[in-house]
């Protein structure tokens, strides 16, 4: 709906030669600085673990500086005053791009207007080139994607996504990254190792053989809704207005994995957790799907319905699990005395149960950060709706090298032992 008004205020003159020329320079030594491609993008970005700052953010620089390098060139951007440094991020699909992220919220950017065009000044040596950026006008954030599933086993799994009723998107960008692979500056950010622009229907997306994706290693997922200032599907920085980034880490499905398992989004709070966001039908299953621990508390989202029964994965350790359910009474998880098997669906009380916990996954399996084997659990619902959940792993100490290690970084010490019962 708020679509057609953003299209309204948008620069009707705006085309793809503009986007993409190369940008005005001013330098005595023109040819020694080359700058192509200004942009500035409004950017709505959900959790993640791949090194992203979340919520709203001003992206602006330009797509090729030149030179780079050992010998590079360094810029700065201003508007209203402020003074902002561009630097490379090193990601290999854009080797010569300067940019910056401002979160415009922050203390230091919240009494400025900076949704104008930034003045960028490049430097190499004595030489140094000007250039400038588009505005932000019409520009509104772009809503994230939903219900987000894999499906297939091997190094080419499908993922299948819904797009908001909200927005019609000009098109939709495909990245994955490599979670352990970190660039730029500070802690870093994921390497993007695919990238690619598809029409604004696309939905399901298969992963080319090409890529050689490698079981045991962890990626993410990221789809990104475009809204473009050509109102077609590019993807280039320079064409972008405003897009919505979301965050899906993954690892290759084992043999014998259900179809379609529900992606969690990483939300890294207080405790870290998985959050869900998916349509459920009553009494039909779904399968979700986040990385292995000692335990999980599974818990519904205001509204939703509640869960009618679990079917937990067969093969992870000695295939039997505790089970513990809420005493309200006590506000707290008590044991239920109940052993759950693997493979063998276990139905609660009627009416269903807003949460519980499930224990005794053996350290030696939760806590590997090579284990291929997913912790992927059926769920049913007693009532349709929509799940937004969460799902927080527990366990006792950090895996390295993953993007689970920033997960374990706030659960400190939950280390439980498994009870054999006769």
């Amino acid at each position: 709906m708020f679509k057609n008004l953003r299209k309204e205020r948008k620069i009707t003159l705006l085309t793809v030669a503009i986007a993409m020329s190369a940008l005005t320079s001013i330098s005595a030594t023109a040819t020694e600085i080359t700058v192509f491609g200004g942009f500035n993008i409004l950017e709505n970005r959900a959790e993640n673990s791949v090194g992203l700052g979340t919520g709203i953010r001003y992206s602006f620089g330009a797509q090729t500086v030149l030179p780079n390098g050992a010998n590079g060139t360094t810029g700065i951007a201003t508007q209203n005053g402020k003074e902002v440094s561009l630097f490379n991020q090193g990601l290999s699909i854009a080797p010569n791009r300067l940019g910056a992220v401002i979160n415009p919220n922050a203390p230091e950017y919240d009494s400025l207007n900076l949704a104008g065009s930034w003045n960028m000044t490049f430097t190499n040596g004595t030489d140094s080139t000007i250039a400038s950026t588009p505005t932000l006008d019409g520009a509104l954030p772009m809503p994230f994607v939903s219900s987000v599933t894999i499906s297939g086993s091997g190094p080419a799994p499908t993922f299948s996504w819904t797009i908001p009723n909200t927005v019609a998107p000009d098109g939709v960008s495909i990245n994955i990254r490599d979670t352990t692979d970190l660039r730029g500056p500070g802690a870093g950010v994921a390497n993007i190792i695919y990238n690619n622009t598809f029409s604004s229907a696309f939905n399901s997306f298969t992963v080319p053989t090409d890529i050689d994706l490698q079981t045991g290693h962890l990626y993410s997922l990221e789809i990104v809704l475009l809204d473009t200032r050509n109102n077609l599907p590019e993807g280039f920085f320079p064409n972008l207005l405003s897009v919505s980034r979301s965050f899906f880490d993954f690892s290759l499905l084992p043999e014998d994995s259900p179809p379609n398992v529900v992606l969690p989004t990483l939300v890294l709070g207080d405790p870290p957790h998985y959050s869900f966001n998916t349509s459920v039908v009553a009494g039909q299953t779904v399968f979700i799907d986040p990385l292995v621990a000692i335990g999980y508390d599974y818990q519904i989202g205001a509204g939703d319905p509640n869960f009618a029964s679990v079917l937990l994965p067969t093969g992870i350790g000695d295939n039997l699990f505790d089970l513990w359910l809420w005493d309200g009474t006590q506000n707290a998880f008590i044991d239920s005395l109940i052993d759950l098997t693997g493979g063998t669906e276990h139905t609660f009380s009627t009416g269903g149960v807003d949460r519980f916990r499930i224990l005794g996954i053996e350290t030696s399996a939760g806590l590997d950060p090579n284990n291929t084997t997913a912790f992927i659990t059926g769920l049913k619902f007693a009532g349709s709706g929509q799940f937004t959940g969460t799902m927080t792993p527990l366990t006792t100490q950090v895996p390295e090298p993953s993007a689970f290690a920033l997960l374990g970084l706030g659960l400190v010490g939950l280390g439980f032992s498994r009870r054999r019962r006769a």
